[in-house]
């Protein structure tokens, strides 16, 4: 699995170079298209970092049970890749001059639209970076366990119990991301999705912020029995500032 969602990346990043050319024959102005190059850019360094954590927690050697994590983690980084090349197609069709975008109530709502995927895409960044910085942690500590209620439990499966819960919400928007992926006469570009596919991937993050809450949560709790805990690399502060950034992704307008 963790190979479909490298090849969805890949396949992001061919459309992402698509919409450029699209853009240059889309009637833009000189400074509308300065402006499209440039979301291009970034969008291409963001999505190419995106595919080297993937690339990277692919190459992992790690129990099963931290396997899972780090498939769920592939797969939304994939979903952060297409929503990236979402945002130069918003781009695009937010500059008056676009054909898609003709009138000033199109370009208009282009950018609205473009204001909530771009934070979204943000969002799922960090959320990728965080998941790879936990990945790495738990690897070091494969071989720990601590003592609950008399048993001697792994420490990787108890984070793990956190991490499996996710597993829905994170396919459910890996199926409708892979969909905004569209081909037309040999040529792959994006499609804009939906309020509801953009509710669907929201809450994969959500699951994400969910997870890491629970992991602090239970660290605070046994950090003074088990001095281990005390290292975990996702802080109470860390997760109240990804709570906050998702209240505003979601109070963000869309349609």
């Amino acid at each position: 699995m963790a190979e479909e969602a490298i090849e969805v990346i890949e396949a992001a990043e061919e459309a992402i170079g698509n919409e450029a050319e699209a853009a240059e024959e889309a009637g833009l102005d000189e400074e509308e298209l300065e402006e499209v190059e440039k979301e291009v850019a970034e969008v291409k360094e963001n999505v190419s970092k995106l595919g080297k954590v993937a690339e990277y927690l692919k190459s992992l050697e790690i129990p099963q049970t931290l396997l899972k994590f780090t498939k769920f983690v592939v797969k939304n980084a994939a979903v952060g890749a297409i929503f990236y090349g979402v945002t130069v197609a918003l781009t695009k069709l937010s500059q008056p001059s676009s054909s898609g975008g003709s009138s000033s109530g199109g370009s208009q709502a282009a950018k609205t639209k473009y204001n909530k995927i771009n934070a979204l895409s943000s969002l799922i960044a960090e959320l990728t970076d965080i998941s790879q910085t936990v990945t790495d942690w738990l690897k070091g500590h494969q071989d720990d366990t601590i003592t609950l209620d008399g048993i001697s439990v792994p420490l990787i499966d108890i984070f793990s119990k956190y991490t499996t819960k996710m597993g829905q919400a994170v396919d459910d928007a890996y199926a409708v991301a892979k969909t905004l992926i569209i081909e037309t006469d040999g040529k792959k570009t994006f499609s804009i999705p939906t309020t509801d596919q953009v509710v669907t991937v929201i809450t994969a993050c959500d699951s994400f912020i969910t997870a890491f809450s629970e992991m602090v949560t239970f660290a605070d709790e046994k950090k003074a029995e088990f001095s281990v805990l005390s290292t975990l690399p996702v802080s109470q502060s860390d997760v109240v500032t990804l709570i906050a950034k998702l209240n505003d992704l979601k109070a963000l307008p869309y349609a």
